[in-house]
């Protein structure tokens, strides 16, 4: 892996480098605003951390990449086998309809310019 930020806080996969038009990373828990058990670079909200700690590491990880997305898609991942496609009705739908559409989902589809699509890992492999 390959440091994309100077604090280290987004590292990046060498292997993905011959396509520009992918941007794919994985974070670390340092340089963000959390605190206690989440500390500090959380960006879940399905954790129980504080909202406005989560929001400012979501807006802290978008202002780090090459290109600001539109949004982040994060699954309330279960480790189940449901896979959401993000395509025109996710992105038309509201944003309580965006919730339920992510409950249960362990990993996301798309092809829509501007949304990153993430998933949250602890101690098992993305």
């Amino acid at each position: 892996m390959i440091a994309l930020t100077e604090d280290k806080r987004m590292l990046g996969y060498g292997v993905m480098t011959p396509y520009s038009n992918i941007f794919c990373f994985a974070t670390t828990r340092w340089g963000g605003f959390s605190k206690g058990d989440y500390a500090s670079f959380n960006c879940t909200p399905y954790t129980g951390d504080d909202a406005e700690s989560v929001r400012r590491n979501q807006d802290l990880l978008c202002n780090s990449m090459p290109q600001q997305p539109k949004e982040l898609v994060i699954p309330f991942q279960t480790h189940g086998t449901k896979v959401e496609v993000i395509d025109e009705k996710y992105l038309n739908a509201t944003s309580d309809e965006r919730t339920v559409m992510l409950q249960g989902v362990d990993a996301l589809i798309t092809k829509e310019p501007g949304c990153c699509i993430c998933i949250s890992t602890a101690d098992c492999i993305p």
